[in-house]
């Protein structure tokens, strides 16, 4: 059995990761999702080796960067300018 590579973006770091499979997939796979163990964040994906698509990712636009799950984009806050004056 020979091992096949491919590549594909984790979803949430963002970055190009090799994933391993057993076999090369053939044209009738075009369904099959994998579960592979992402070297960039340490979790599991399902991933469909023959074209790199991550089950459930959403689409990275302008090479920004997915939140980590759970988490919400740090967000500053203006200082309240009633409290700076008295």
């Amino acid at each position: 059995m020979t091992n096949y590579t491919f590549l594909y973006r984790c979803p949430i770091t963002g970055h190009k990761v090799q994933g391993i499979v057993g076999d090369k997939p053939t044209p009738d796979d075009a369904g099959i999702y994998e579960t592979v163990t992402c070297t960039a964040c340490a979790r599991v994906h399902l991933i469909n080796p023959s074209n790199g698509h991550v089950a459930g990712a959403i689409a990275i636009d302008m090479g920004q960067r997915a939140a980590p799950a759970g988490t919400r984009p740090h967000r500053v806050r203006e200082p309240d300018q009633t409290a700076l004056t008295a």
